[in-house]
């Protein structure tokens, strides 16, 4: 990667593919997936995530993060060049944009989430997308679990077209049962990240 003056410029012969090799996979066969990526309480799944946007900005992708401030992805992620941070809070009642470029949305308001990706999409047609959903419940209001599972449900129907590539993030350990499972139907894709020695990451269902 070489600077420019203002213009950061990425050298395409670098491109790598961190992410999918986790999995014994290449960039082209992930593209345009909507991942469900379960993990467990101790599993490192910061350095999965930083894989994941490496592997995007390798492959000159427009990264953004949808997480909440007191997640420990938004404190690992926070700074990170070339991926855009939309951090929910409950201490902010209007969205907000900071110098560095990242967006301060209220917790719990899909409306404000959807709005952004339809956004990120429409501003960013010429190439493709990769994004990160953390923290769910903070960004998604329901008393029950099932109106989140319908809110998660909108946000895939917007992820559709095939340039856009997601990884949606769910702690197994905290998680309903029923919920769970329910989501898992949700997704053609699913991994799961234990907290074991050797390659943690495995793919649990592969429709590609």
């Amino acid at each position: 990667m070489q600077k420019n003056g203002d213009v950061e410029l990425v050298n395409l012969s670098e491109a790598s593919d961190p992410f999918s090799t986790l999995v014994n996979l290449d960039h082209p066969k992930i593209e345009g997936s909507k991942i469900l990526l379960e993990y467990s309480s101790n599993a490192n799944f910061e350095d999965v995530v930083k894989k994941f946007f490496d592997e995007g900005i390798a492959n000159a992708e427009m990264c953004a993060l949808f997480t909440s401030k007191s997640s420990k992805l938004y404190r690992s992620l926070k700074g990170k060049r070339m991926v855009r941070i939309v951090a929910a809070s409950s201490l902010v009642s209007v969205p907000d944009e900071s110098l560095d470029g990242e967006i301060q949305i209220p917790d719990r308001e899909l409306g404000l989430v959807t709005s952004l990706v339809t956004d990120f999409f429409e501003n960013n047609m010429s190439i493709a997308l990769s994004f990160v959903f953390d923290s769910i419940t903070e960004l998604i209001r329901g008393e029950r679990w099932e109106q989140v599972y319908s809110g998660i449900k909108q946000l895939i129907e917007l992820l559709s077209p095939s340039t856009v590539t997601a990884i949606f993030l769910v702690n197994t350990e905290t998680t309903e049962a029923r919920f769970l499972g329910a989501l898992r139907g949700l997704f053609s894709v699913q991994m799961r990240l234990d907290d074991t020695q050797g390659q943690p990451l495995r793919v649990a269902k592969a429709e590609f």
